[in-house]
């Protein structure tokens, strides 16, 4: 019996459709049980070229060849060619240029290629690709498992697919999806959603116990947490650990997803960390924790702070453990600005609301695009109230289009629109303002969670960006810009303290950075005072690490007098000695011992190279530099792990709302939990796994 014929006929067996958690085609299911390896026709599939098609390696081999046929085996020809280009003097010469960064050389009659290769070490491009590359091949993976069909690791993989995927245990149940998985391997026996959520939980537990093992080895965490409401109006509370691992990696897991009492009280919302907290016992490793500006927060995070406060040490008297979510100021800022153009707003999200909700009416508006010869690839954006960003978005676009939109509505009288130009004046005016807001937006929200060291600057942007305005001749401006100004000073001492401190802590920037932002920010005498500030901040921090130490030898640098170990013989050349050492006691040439916090402040500033300027990794910095700097580097790790937004613990409820749609809205918050919580751990492990078959291999021989 062949397999197509078995499909064709399970299709045929019923019209009625197979939903996902009452039952399954019985028929169907009788074709399932009864496949065999008799059943299954195989094809021969071959995995190599076809005779018209070459391989990868055939086409990677076809390389130049010198002018006596030879193939050119050199490696530079892999990642280098040879290009016709224009010299200082407009005359067309041979060049090198590299594959991967548009980077040329001389080229050498010669034939030599010295410069390609030393370039071939340091190309900071090719060595990112050199990182991403697998064991395998690139022409093709052959991966052959040998022994039996082992239906226990079927079972965890396919556990790992349901969670990483975002499937409902009914899956294992569909005619198609067994019929498919018979197909590839005829042992295969098919499960229940029951025993498929079963081993969903199996697998909870085991990742729990990888991540409990790595966070024994860490430290100092920090952690991050939000609120958020199901659309069966459970609200669950998020909590996320950050930390910087052996590696040198920043690193960020979700260790629960709590439904939460109401109501959503600090002391509710205390009772649920602490309870997270002693779980997954980092009680003694918590150093901080980002919250948003609510009220109930702030009650929660006092409450956690005093009870912390006898296990565990607390930077400067705990004045880093509470840290406000820059994020979330940043909403707070832009939404008392767009007041003032609140008319604006509310008219565009009308007109925009209306176009965009007929399929006619968006033709209409393509065909007045088309008359007016405007691009439609762009489109019109709608707006999320809560999220400034995006209504700035909305407005930005309907600027772009604001002469299609009036010429639509001349045709379409659905809507009354009466917008004088002046109003879109206003926009124009704003406009910079809020582009430094939506700059700072997308660095503070962004996915790849930045060190704190990055947010200092943009910061200073929006300071600079407002003061201006705040004194603008426009009233407008004006008018906008004040209350926007006040809520920033407001906010921006809560803040302001870990950016500085993290600022130290990059190589490129210091202390000198810290004297040079702060006397944009305030006047010169408050200036100087919040500068002493930070370096007395530091010193204080670097002084608990020292003396933590078993050994403070270790951390002295610098010109030193070594005490007398041996007995010297009495002899002649001793006065000498001894008139050398009274003179090295006056001089001035002699250094006094120095911390490395000392020496590591008076060295130069690190200059990295112009085209690696972006993608300087101060981990990976303070990772080289750990054995110079012994304590300073485990104060930077623990400094640079605390999060200054709570965007970690925000985008878990992108996943919680899959997790939650409306057609499994009967999870128990357990069941819940261990989804978001697994689904957040497995993605981790291989995010830097960009090759499929790395993915592939880990899976089936690890």
């Amino acid at each position: 019996m062949n397999i197509i014929n078995s499909v064709e006929n399970c299709s045929d067996s019923s019209s009625s459709p197979v939903e996902d958690d009452e039952f399954i085609n019985p028929e169907a299911n009788a074709i399932i049980n009864d496949l065999n390896v008799q059943d299954i026709e195989l094809v021969p599939i071959s995995i190599g070229p076809t005779p018209t098609e070459p391989s990868l390696a055939q086409q990677s081999a076809e390389v130049e060849k010198d002018n006596k046929g030879k193939r050119k085996r050199s490696e530079v020809w892999e990642h280098f060619k040879v290009e016709k280009l224009k010299d200082r003097s407009g005359n067309i010469v041979s060049k090198w240029q590299c594959k991967h960064y548009s980077k040329t050389y001389k080229y050498q009659l010669s034939g030599s290629t010295s410069n390609c290769a030393r370039h071939i070490k340091t190309c900071y491009k090719l060595i990112q690709v050199k990182k991403n590359q697998t064991m395998f091949n690139q022409e093709r993976v052959t991966i052959c498992v040998s022994g039996s069909y082992d239906s226990v690791s079927i079972r965890q993989l396919l556990a790992k697919f349901i969670i990483t995927a975002e499937l409902p245990f009914s899956i294992v149940e569909q005619p198609y999806f067994n019929i498919y998985s018979k197909a590839l391997n005829p042992n295969y026996v098919k499960i229940s959603r029951h025993t498929m959520k079963n081993e969903c939980m199996k697998l909870y537990e085991i990742e729990r116990e990888k991540l409990l093992k790595i966070l024994k080895k860490v430290d100092k965490v920090a952690l991050t947490s939000d609120c958020w409401t199901s659309n069966q109006s459970i609200g669950y509370l998020c909590i996320t650990v950050h930390y910087i691992d052996s590696d040198w990696k920043l690193q960020h897991s979700i260790i629960n997803f709590l439904d939460l009492d109401p109501p959503h009280s600090g002391q509710v919302i205390y009772d649920a960390i602490r309870e997270s907290i002693l779980h997954w016992g980092i009680q003694k490793k918590v150093m901080s924790i980002t919250l948003d500006n609510a009220s109930a927060n702030d009650l929660a995070a006092k409450h956690l702070q005093q009870s912390l406060a006898n296990s565990n040490h607390l930077y400067l008297g705990g004045k880093l453990f509470h840290i406000r979510c820059c994020a979330h100021i940043l909403n707070i800022l832009v939404q008392e600005g767009l007041k003032e153009i609140s008319l604006l707003i509310n008219i565009v999200r009308e007109a925009v609301g209306y176009i965009k909700k007929s399929p006619a009416r968006l033709k209409l508006f393509a065909e007045s695009a088309k008359l007016l010869g405007i691009s439609t690839s762009r489109g019109l954006s709608s707006d999320v109230k809560t999220r400034w960003n995006s209504t700035y978005y909305m407005l930005d676009s309907a600027f772009h289009y604001r002469y299609v939109i009036h010429h639509f509505f001349r045709k379409d009288k659905g809507l009354v629109w009466d917008f004088p130009e002046e109003i879109w004046q206003r926009f124009v005016k704003i406009k910079n303002i809020l582009e430094v807001f939506e700059s700072a937006t997308k660095l503070f929200s962004g996915t790849s969670y930045p060190t704190s060291n990055l947010f200092l600057p943009a910061l200073i942007a929006i300071k600079e960006v407002l003061d201006k305005a705040s004194a603008s001749d426009d009233e407008f401006v004006r008018g906008m810009a004040k209350p926007m100004k006040n809520k920033f000073d407001k906010y921006w001492s809560d803040c302001s303290l870990i950016m500085s401190l993290a600022i130290v802590l990059d190589p490129r920037r210091k202390l000198l950075f810290i004297t040079y932002a702060f006397n944009k920010l305030y006047n010169n005498r408050e200036a100087v005072l919040k500068v002493k500030v930070v370096k007395e901040s530091i010193f204080e921090i670097f002084s608990h690490y020292c003396a933590n130490s078993e050994s403070s030898s270790s951390t002295r640098v610098g010109v030193m007098r070594h005490s007398s170990a041996t007995t010297q013989p009495q002899c002649i050349t001793n006065s000498v000695i001894m008139g050398f050492d009274d003179f090295l006691s006056s001089t001035s040439s002699v250094q006094p011992l120095k911390n490395e916090l000392e020496v590591y402040l008076e060295e130069a500033l690190v200059q990295p190279p112009f085209e690696s300027r972006d993608t300087f990794n101060i981990l990976e910095w303070w990772k080289i530099y750990s054995l110079k700097y012994v304590k300073l580097s485990k104060m930077a790790k623990d400094i640079l792990t605390i999060p200054i937004t709570t965007v970690a613990s925000e985008s878990a409820f992108s996943a919680g709302g899959r997790v939650l749609d409306d057609y499994r809205s009967a999870l128990n918050p357990k069941t819940v939990n261990a989804l978001v919580c697994s689904s957040n751990w497995i993605r981790s492990q291989y995010k830097h796994r960009v090759n499929v078959s790395t993915l592939i291999t880990h899976e089936l021989f690890y």
